[in-house]
């Protein structure tokens, strides 16, 4: 592979292309360019190292702005602490959460009218792979329809990734899954049905 003339580092290019705009303001007649080319070159010479200082100096002022924010977790948040404390004491723990005092572990129940699973399925080691978000129901139950057949059973999850394992068609013929999902509450199903995924299965292929 044939080096670049140019460095890779943005502090040895900056030196190279300051240099080579002064020298090229000297020398550049002398090497066949004309005086329009040589104003070029020093244009485009100046106009990367100007880019490159202010690169430079943006990238000093963020991990600048980073170290005033994680400090801000002992100036600001310590004295804080302190303060929901007082408060925690005088109002007492039953009203904490009510005033924004302490953190919120319970999980809120979705409006069953409102509540449909979101999920995408793939294959994976020859497997169907369904991966999905509960927000918030106890676990969801997942029917998929192969060639045109009957909806099955698939199986049911509270932790994603789901996996299913397809029987094999005579000849390991394709099978062209159209796969969907219904949230559970309370043993019970729950909510709106997912929209259909629809999913080309064959043992062995990688999509």
């Amino acid at each position: 592979m044939k080096k670049d003339i140019f460095p890779f580092s943005d502090t040895k290019l900056y030196g190279f292309l300051d240099v080579f705009e002064k020298t090229i303001g000297n020398k550049g007649n002398a090497y066949g360019l004309s005086n329009a080319q040589i104003a070029l070159a020093q244009q485009l010479c100046s106009e990367y190292t100007a880019q490159i200082k202010a690169a430079q100096e943006a990238l000093a002022a963020s991990k600048s702005e980073v170290t005033k924010k994680n400090a801000m977790r002992k100036t600001h948040l310590g004295p804080l602490r302190k303060l929901i404390r007082t408060m925690k004491a005088t109002t007492g723990a039953a009203n904490a959460h009510q005033l924004g005092l302490g953190e919120n572990t319970q999980t809120v129940k979705p409006a069953v009218e409102e509540y449909k699973p979101i999920f995408t399925a793939d294959m994976n080691s020859d497997l169907i792979r369904i991966r999905f978000k509960k927000l918030g129901i106890d676990r969801v139950n997942f029917y998929g329809s192969c060639n045109g057949a009957p909806p099955i059973f698939m199986g049911t999850s509270s932790r994603s990734p789901f996996w299913f394992k397809p029987e094999l068609l005579s000849g390991n013929a394709p099978q062209n899954w159209e796969i969907k999902a219904v949230g559970v509450m309370n043993d019970k199903e729950f909510g709106q049905w997912s929209p259909i995924q629809p999913l080309l299965y064959q043992s062995g292929v990688r999509q």
